[in-house]
């Protein structure tokens, strides 16, 4: 676990290493642009074309939303994030079989509300404490995990990785 305490010193530390992300009292923003299957080719967002097959334009055709928050409950970051586009939108299921290439997101993810009150789909932190083991000794904890948490969309958009 990581103490709230331990998650805001770690943020603190990467915040002025790591634009475009915004960083708040309550934790961490960003807002990009990223290339999802080509839609046109898809006739629904939750099509049933795998991301191997499907058309993946080069240039961005959907922003990315994240927010990061501490989570009292499970005492482990939070990762809260949208995929739009303005053709289509894209739903729980499609999100994890197209861009998680998994085919079971029940319990994985959900639409929850931010602190901030907005309504984003959120990866549930139950899990985190299996990763976090393997992070002892790390020098930030917090990033460390990020960045693992994060992998799926770094692989979409390279600015999201974070630098510590």
């Amino acid at each position: 676990m990581i103490s709230e305490n331990e998650y805001f010193a770690d943020i603190s530390k990467i915040s002025d290493k790591n634009d475009p992300w915004i960083f708040s009292d309550g934790g961490m923003e960003y807002s990009g642009f990223i290339s999802v299957p080509d839609i046109e080719n898809c006739a629904e967002a939750d099509s049933n074309i795998p991301l191997d097959d499907a058309v993946v334009t080069r240039e961005p055709n959907a922003r990315i939303q994240i927010i990061i928050e501490y989570c009292t409950i499970f005492s482990v970051p939070t990762i809260y994030f949208n995929i739009l586009s303005d053709e289509t939108v894209f739903t729980p299921e499609w999100i994890w079989k197209n861009i998680f290439n998994e085919k079971d997101f029940i319990g994985k993810i959900s639409f929850e509300n931010t602190k901030s009150g907005k309504r984003l789909l959120r990866l549930h932190p139950c899990t985190t404490k299996n990763i976090l083991e393997g992070l002892q000794n790390s020098s930030n904890k917090t990033a460390a995990l990020l960045n693992i948490l994060l992998q799926t969309f770094i692989e979409l958009d390279r600015n999201i990785l974070l630098i510590f």
